[in-house]
């Protein structure tokens, strides 16, 4: 990853880049690698079906597991707010919902458009 990309990404993701390649063993190549899958992940594509249709116990699982997806990956802003959305389901409460979830979807739109860049081009 160019230095630049790496720069555009830790400022969408506010990833903590040594922080996080701590995780993956100062591998960089690994967390890269682990990195370019999550665009294909469906957490978030189940999770905005699941709220879609109201169904909020379902919608709880996907945002937990996109918390811990998010933060596994040092995906900061993203696991802020998912855990907050989390929180809010947790409640089976749908205050705030519709507002973290636009706030979700524009996060995570935005951390897959760079993530994508990394991706070497066929």
């Amino acid at each position: 990853m160019t230095n630049d990309i790496r720069q555009e990404f830790c400022l969408i993701s506010g990833t903590d880049w040594e922080d996080t390649l701590n995780r993956f063993m100062n591998n960089e190549n690994l967390y890269e690698k682990i990195l370019s899958k999550f665009p294909d992940d469906l957490s978030f594509d189940n999770l905005k079906k699941k709220m879609e249709e109201a169904d909020l116990p379902a919608s709880f699982v996907y945002a937990h597991t996109l918390k811990g997806l998010t933060g596994n990956l040092g995906l900061t802003y993203l696991s802020q707010t998912a855990s907050l959305l989390t929180e809010q389901l947790r409640l089976n409460s749908a205050e705030n919902v519709p507002a973290l979830m636009e706030k979700l979807t524009a996060q995570y739109e935005a951390v897959c458009k760079v993530i994508r860049k990394m991706k070497p081009q066929k």
